[in-house]
Parts: structure tokens; sequence; C-alpha cells
């Protein structure tokens, strides 16, 4: 437990935004969250917002946006499905950061998921090929 507590120990100086993710796994980040009696959202969009893009290939990383749904002829707008792939660890886990807007009211609401990094790719792979389509 000692070894656990120094990994998430921080100098007395040291903020939050300056913790270094070592990339191995990605349940590092989410017990460093909960060290700092955050959830894993806040974390996030309050000090990581571009996530670890370092352990993100180069074309998946940043925001992608999928195509419009649930639009109807008498509908101006619909919902808009967006993804962030915010790091992907050693064993192939991927952190994301997914959400969904709805144009009309311009709301959104956004959640972290954990999946395969296959998965995560994948997904912003669709999201690409239907909004350029």
């Amino acid at each position: 437990m000692k070894q656990i507590n120094e990994a998430f120990k921080m100098h007395q100086n040291e903020t939050i935004d300056q913790w270094i993710w070592d990339g191995e796994s990605i349940v590092d980040i989410e017990n460093f969250s909960a060290s700092q009696k955050l959830c894993m959202l806040n974390l996030v969009e309050q000090h990581f917002s571009q996530g670890w893009p370092e352990s993100v290939p180069e074309d998946y990383r940043g925001w992608v946006f999928g195509p419009v749904y649930g639009k109807g002829d008498d509908c101006p707008e619909g919902f808009k499905r967006m993804l962030h792939i915010l790091a992907i660890d050693q064993a192939g886990k991927a952190l994301t950061l997914q959400g969904v807007c709805d144009l009309y009211h311009g709301a959104d609401g956004y959640k972290i998921v954990v999946t395969t990094a296959p998965n995560a790719m994948a997904m912003a792979e669709e999201y690409c090929a239907v909004a350029n389509a």
C-alpha cells in the first residue's frame, strides 16, 4: 500500500496539472483521480482537457464529431455524437470522453468511457466516414 501511496503523492507546491502519467495503465489515471477526490470527468475537464495525446496515435488525437442523427423533416436540428480518445495504455485500453449535443437546444452531455483501443479507433473512423460522406 505504501508503494501505491508514493506513486500518487505530490510535492508540497505541485498542482494536479503537473502530474505525469507514465502510460502504463488507465487504472493509474483512475487511481490518481480518486486520490485527488475527483471524479474522472472532473479530472479531465478541469485539469487534463487534452488528455495524454502522446499516448494516442496522431491520426486519432483531438475531438472527432459524428454525423447528425434524429433529424426529421419537421425538425431543424438533431443530435451529434462526439468522441475524444484521451489516452491509450500499454495494455491496449483506451480512456475516452464521449458526448452528445442536442443541436436544437444547444445542450450537451459527456461521460468518461474505458474501452479497448481498437474499439475507440473504430468508433473514430466510423464517425469520420459517416460525417464526411
